[in-house]
């Protein structure tokens, strides 16, 4: 059995069955303005959380950040004060991931060109287990049938590691 120790409200160590976790996706679509990384913000804090009364531990969250909004200070503006983003660079993202440290990490991609995106993105899914992974703006680096069926094979892939 795959168990994890949080810490109860008494702080007293508390055992968690991991095994039985489903892994999922979810997809936030929406037309500009309409508030998708507002909506994802709450659920990156929540995900990275521990939920005491349900006994289940946070996990850590890699944000792949297109366009430069999921900094501490924006997660701030919208409503969730003292949430720590730290920007991580593309060769520590294995090493990171195999860490016990559950926190929320970004990689800064808004000055990446397509070609290097869509690179990081497959390196990405090669190496990130068990945590949240967001693809923000994920149509401005899936421009061709290519490049989808690329990307979208890993991470249909990714679900069942």
């Amino acid at each position: 059995m795959n168990t994890g120790e949080i810490k109860s409200e008494s702080n007293k160590q508390v055992q968690q069955d991991n095994s039985s976790r489903e892994c999922g996706m979810m997809v936030t679509a929406g037309v500009q303005g309409v508030g998708k990384t507002y909506q994802n913000m709450y659920i990156i804090k929540n995900y990275v959380q521990d939920k005491l009364s349900t006994r289940v531990p946070g996990r850590k969250c890699l944000i792949f950040d297109t366009n430069g909004e999921y900094t501490e200070e924006q997660f701030g503006k919208n409503g969730i004060p003292n949430f720590k983003v730290k920007r991580i660079a593309i060769k520590d993202i294995e090493a990171w991931g195999r860490s016990p440290i559950v926190e929320c990490r970004r990689i800064d991609a808004k000055n990446l060109s397509i070609k290097e995106k869509k690179a990081f993105i497959e390196y990405i899914l090669r190496v990130y287990r068990s945590g949240c992974l967001i693809l923000e703006d994920i149509n401005s680096y899936i421009l061709s049938v290519t490049h989808m069926e690329d990307i979208v094979g890993g991470l249909v892939n990714l679900r069942h590691r």
